[in-house]
């Protein structure tokens, strides 16, 4: 498990516990990182979710987190608790690159395996999430 990465999830959870959100009012919370969360991580989501159904996730990821066993089983878990979760694509790769990276005034220019890389981090989400390998 990356440690930085653990580090994302467990401040964007206390983030948005510091928010203090009206339990009345429903919430719709996007989240834009470069790995699918990892089993740790999915399943503090999971709890998170569950004691806040006032709150939906969306989760656009840039690859799939795959080095630690059952991550498979956690993100289904993940989507069983109401999370969205979606491989990024060059649309919001751009969105990202233009929003949250100090890009110095330089074009977002993917190159061509990232296409390639795109198509097939989505079929494999997918298969993950149908109960597939």
């Amino acid at each position: 498990m990356a440690w930085e990465q653990r580090m994302q999830e467990l401040c964007f959870q206390d983030r948005v516990r510091s928010w203090h959100l009206d339990e009345g009012k429903q919430y719709r919370l996007t989240c834009y990182i470069s790995w699918s969360p990892c089993p740790d991580c999915a399943q503090k989501l999971v709890e998170f979710l569950g004691e806040n159904s006032h709150v939906r996730l969306r989760i656009f990821a840039a690859r799939i987190y795959k080095k630690r066993d059952r991550y498979k089983h956690w993100l289904r878990q993940l989507r069983d608790a109401g999370a969205q979760l979606t491989i990024m694509t060059l649309n919001e790769l751009q969105h990202c690159w233009v929003t949250f990276v100090d890009n110095q005034g330089q074009r977002f220019e993917p190159e061509i395996e990232l296409l390639e890389n795109i198509g097939a981090q989505c079929q494999k989400l997918e298969s993950i999430l149908r109960g597939g390998s």
